[in-house]
């Protein structure tokens, strides 16, 4: 499958927000939107996990799974399960088990399921960047980025912070969301309240970006709705033969 609408989130409304578009450009059209400031009033980050979108917020600390599909938002909250501290700033998944991002430890964190309060892992970004905002993952390594940098990060696995990839980011500054397509890097920014599209993971080349501060002034999560490309393991279905 390939990217056709691009799953967003802003402080500014506390919304989720699904923009029309596909791999290489966001449209201006939002297709949906979800006002969840009933359950949070700090919204931060979002991902798409094939069957449900799984989000993130500060105001409480809780990490959710929200019921929906690739097209629109449902106001079902299926669970949600509060976190160790208050300032959750990004979610991801694995298609199993749930990961998010921390400012003030700087920690990525695989939490069991999605969700329950067992810690499986982290990892600690101290050393690379002091304020690690965004998070995601293809079942193998890690993307994040950070603003005391303003970079992407690209680290192999929860097993050490084994660095594979870093790239400054030139064009803004104030990083607050990334994720992948399978063919490129889908990032947001609270300066200039934008979504961009960087090629690869990670060129220096810019593909699109589109200003989002009509609708919400703070972005701060983004992710893709082709699950399989961001997870290509879970394209695979292994198959019983029998003789």
């Amino acid at each position: 499958m390939a990217t056709t609408n691009t799953p967003w989130c802003g402080v500014a409304a506390d919304k989720l927000y699904l923009q029309s578009g596909g791999a290489s450009v966001f449209s201006a059209t939002l297709k949906d939107s979800e006002d969840v400031s009933g359950s949070n009033n700090t919204v931060n980050g979002v991902e798409w996990d094939g069957t449900n979108f799984v989000w993130c917020g500060q105001g409480p600390a809780k990490l959710y799974l929200q019921s929906g599909s690739v097209g629109a938002f449902s106001a079902t909250i299926k669970t949600s399960v509060g976190v160790a501290t208050g300032d959750v700033a990004d979610i991801s998944d694995d298609g199993t088990n749930a990961l998010h991002s921390h400012e003030t430890s700087d920690k990525i964190i695989l939490s069991s399921g999605k969700f329950t309060t067992t810690v499986k892992s982290s990892v600690d970004f101290t050393a690379v960047d002091n304020d690690i905002a965004g998070c995601s993952t293809d079942g193998t390594d890690i993307w994040s980025c950070g603003t005391e940098a303003d970079k992407f990060y690209k680290s192999s696995g929860f097993a050490s912070l084994t660095l594979k990839d870093s790239q400054a980011i030139g064009v803004t500054t104030n990083p607050s969301g990334i994720s992948w397509n399978g063919t490129d890097t889908p990032w947001t920014s609270f300066t200039g309240a934008k979504l961009y599209l960087q090629s690869g993971q990670f060129s220096v080349t810019l593909k699109t970006s589109r200003d989002v501060s009509g609708i919400d002034t703070q972005p701060h999560g983004i992710s893709t709705d082709d699950f399989t490309s961001r997870i290509p393991a879970a394209a695979f279905t292994p198959k019983i033969i029998s003789f």
